[in-house]
């Protein structure tokens, strides 16, 4: 099982689920102790399920699952009191603590065959249609200014550091302007 990503605001939880998982021979992807380090990692990864407290140490889980909310499927591990603050969303799923280790590992093992059945297509075809994109607003550099390709590409990226934007959208509007 990969692409878990383990998410609490204190070490003793993060030790706790370490260990769960342990037993079963798994081992997380990532740990962190904020949303914003997640949000990377999960940004990088592409998709991912998310194992995290009610409340990580910049922002609350519920946060974190709208922030992810086509990237990732976020289990959340709380007292049931922490239920309330952990408004459930269609990626956030709320398991309350003590937790028995069959509910988690079968939570866990839905999570897992939702991500992989259900975001990952998405994303890799997300990344396609970025590619293709990319892609063509290079040959019209290379036909219009005639760079090579290599050129091309070191041209959209100096744009995309220039402009603060990612490299997609400096494509886009390339291509935009240039069919305008």
């Amino acid at each position: 099982m990969d692409r878990v990503i383990l998410a609490f605001s204190n070490q003793s939880s993060h030790a706790c689920i370490r260990e769960l998982l342990a037993s079963r021979g798994l081992c997380p992807e990532a740990s962190f102790f904020c949303g914003a380090s997640v949000i990377g990692a999960v940004r990088k990864l592409g998709t991912a399920v998310v194992i995290s407290g009610s409340h990580l140490q910049d922002m609350p889980a519920s946060k974190l699952a709208a922030a992810l909310r086509s990237r990732a499927e976020i289990m959340v591990i709380a007292d049931q009191s922490s239920n309330y603050y952990c408004r459930s969303g269609s990626n956030l799923y709320f398991l309350s603590s003590p937790i028995s280790p069959g509910k988690f590992f079968a939570l866990l093992e839905q999570l897992h065959q939702k991500e992989s059945m259900q975001l990952r297509p998405a994303m890799e075809q997300r990344m396609e249609q970025e590619l293709d994109i990319i892609n063509r607003a290079k040959a019209l550099l290379i036909r219009s200014n005639h760079l090579m390709e290599d050129e091309a590409h070191r041209y959209l990226q100096k744009k995309s550091m220039f402009m603060g934007l990612p490299m997609v959208k400096v494509a886009q509007i390339f291509l935009d302007q240039f069919s305008a």
